[in-house]
């Protein structure tokens, strides 16, 4: 016999028994929907959160935090001199407050270069940065974070030319805004949104009276520098911490693999129902077509060949729902959402490649096993024991 005999033979034995065929089906589809939303959902989770972090981080940043050290200004000229450094962004940054109307507003006072700000921040330009205002950073002039300025309905509270006081470090002083920021995403030293951005000169003599800075972001020229310019930094600063975003990367993709195993495991118990279901099923079928294994053994059928027959028959079975559940599964990708506490991200499943094959192999390898001892019993019956059970 061809193959092809075996398909037909395979597909006209299941639809004898339409009831359960069908039942087994919906059961595939439903299984297919649970695992597939589940591993999309994860992987979603992990692909959000690490497009995210290359916005915070930069793939081609790596951050020097001094712990029981000081950086000044000989080792950022030593850093600059490094062969492979492209930029070096020093920053020092503090907590405090201002008064806005009457009520208190926490926010970062941070002294930056005036000329490396727009990198800082991933603009591509002084005017991408500026929403109001001038882009202007000298003496008593400051920057201000869209959420100082605006409310969260997008109400304007503060205006460039205005005067606002800051708290910070026991101290207060008066500044002048000179511009209002266009809103950024949150970076390594915290939110821009709710930053005043001042020059180094107006933030040492105010807030600070030791030249020191409490980051420093090197930016190499290409990535492949990345892990020689840390192992130099390193050396250079035994007692600074250096990482860089692949780490932070590293770190966070362990987490969210172990997550994807809870989750393919707690929704794998589908699959699981799913394959006793095929069990039960193919075992009744065996008893019931007692009678017609016996008449094909009798014909000249072999046990290879009948232990084939069922065999395809479940992995058609499974093929037919796994279609079904893969079409209903990418339509339905893009509606399917969850939303994480306080509604700020929403997630939709994010289906890679590889998770669409464990998808699509995982129920059939649990079918075609749960298919195995039916199939094998289903070799042992003989013309004989046909007879007897007719």
């Amino acid at each position: 016999m061809k193959l092809s005999d075996y398909i037909k033979l395979a597909w006209s034995s299941l639809w004898e028994r339409k009831g359960r065929t069908i039942g087994a089906i919906i059961g595939l589809i439903i299984a297919i929907l649970a695992f597939g939303t589940a591993l999309g959902i994860s992987e979603g989770f992990k692909h959000y959160f690490i497009e995210y972090f290359a916005k915070i981080f930069g793939v081609k940043s790596i951050y020097v935090i001094p712990l029981g050290m000081k950086i000044t200004d000989v080792d950022l000229a030593l850093i600059s001199s490094l062969p492979y450094v492209d930029t070096v962004i020093p920053i020092v940054f503090t907590r405090g407050y201002t008064i806005v109307q009457g009520n208190p507003k926490y926010i970062y006072v941070i002294g930056v270069d005036p000329n490396k700000l727009p990198r800082l921040l991933g603009a591509t330009s002084p005017k991408d940065t500026i929403l109001k205002g001038t882009y202007t950073l000298s003496k008593g002039m400051v920057l201000v974070g869209y959420y100082i300025a605006y409310t969260e309905t997008g109400k304007e509270i503060l205006t460039p030319g205005q005067k606002i006081v800051v708290f910070a470090e026991g101290k207060s002083e008066r500044f002048t805004i000179a511009g209002i920021l266009t809103p950024f995403h949150p970076m390594v030293y915290g939110n821009p949104n709710v930053a005043i951005f001042m020059d180094f000169d107006t933030y040492f003599k105010t807030f600070s009276f030791s030249r020191e800075y409490k980051l420093v972001i090197v930016q190499v020229k290409k990535v492949k520098y990345i892990d020689k310019t840390v192992k130099i930094l390193r050396s250079l600063f035994p007692r600074a911490e250096v990482f860089e975003l692949r780490s932070v990367i590293k770190s966070f993709t362990h987490f969210f693999t172990g997550f994807e195993i809870f989750t393919g495991i707690i929704s794998g118990i589908s699959l699981l129902i799913v394959s006793l279901w095929i069990f039960d099923t193919m075992t009744i079928s065996v008893i019931q077509r007692t009678r017609e294994f016996g008449i094909l053994k009798s014909i000249g059928f072999t046990n290879k060949q009948i232990f084939l027959l069922l065999i395809l028959e479940v992995i058609i079975l499974t093929l037919v729902g796994e279609l079904i559940g893969f079409t209903l599964l990418y339509m339905l990708k893009n509606v399917i959402v969850v939303t994480l506490p306080g509604g700020f991200v929403s997630i939709k499943p994010y289906l890679t490649i590889f998770n669409s094959l464990i998808v699509f192999l995982v129920p059939l390898f649990a079918n075609i096993i749960a298919t195995i001892i039916p199939a094998y019993k289903a070799t042992k019956i003989t013309p004989s024991q046909a007879l007897r059970f007719e």
